[in-house]
């Protein structure tokens, strides 16, 4: 039952975060398409190191979810601490892009 308190939801879905990432990117050389060819990257990534699908819902994106099951549950911590890192990154890595440089 404590568990289940911890754990916020989102239209059907457990949510990891509601942040406002594009709010943290000050990098005037990111544009919507670079934006979202990185937000690809990362949702891979995050695929990748949980072995869970990420969903990117309401207005812009915004609130990160998956599945509302017993895994994500019981996994609920493990899963936000892995999207708050990625989301670290993926910031850091949008406003450090040069346009000078090949970012791929």
């Amino acid at each position: 039952a404590e568990l289940l308190r911890r754990v916020k939801f989102y239209k059907g879905y457990i949510e990891l975060s509601d942040n406002r990432t594009m709010w943290d990117i000050n990098n005037v050389n990111v544009d919507e398409i670079v934006y979202e060819q990185y937000i690809d990257i990362y949702v891979d990534e995050f695929t990748r190191k949980t072995n869970v699908e990420v969903f990117l819902l309401g207005r812009s994106g915004r609130h990160v979810c998956v599945d509302d099951d017993a895994y994500n549950i019981i996994n609920y911590e493990y899963l936000k601490d892995v999207q708050y890192d990625l989301e670290k990154q993926f910031v850091a890595e949008l406003n450090n892009i040069n346009p000078d440089e090949d970012n791929f």
